[in-house]
């Protein structure tokens, strides 16, 4: 499998991909869901969000994933445990 890299603008800054098959950080994930890396960390830990563990500490969210994570959760009305009910 080819992981894709990112690329540049002409500015310097990342472009944003919204690709299916684009490996996502843990921090870019909780920016994205507006939650801390450790929500993301336990969402991984429970189940709720699949991962790809691409080394012993490294772990990324793949884009497709993600994407069906919120949809699930829009649909369901679900709430989760950082709104408090921890």
């Amino acid at each position: 499998m080819i992981i894709p890299l990112p690329h540049h603008t002409k500015g310097g800054a990342m472009a944003e991909q919204t690709r299916p098959d684009r490996l996502l950080t843990v921090r870019e994930v909780a920016g994205r869901l507006s939650v801390t890396t450790r929500t993301v960390h336990r969402y991984l830990a429970d189940g709720k969000l699949p991962r790809v563990q691409l080394s012993e500490r490294a772990v990324r969210i793949r884009e497709a994933d993600l994407e069906r994570f919120i949809e699930d959760r829009l649909k369901g009305g679900q709430s989760d445990d950082h709104l408090g009910a921890r």
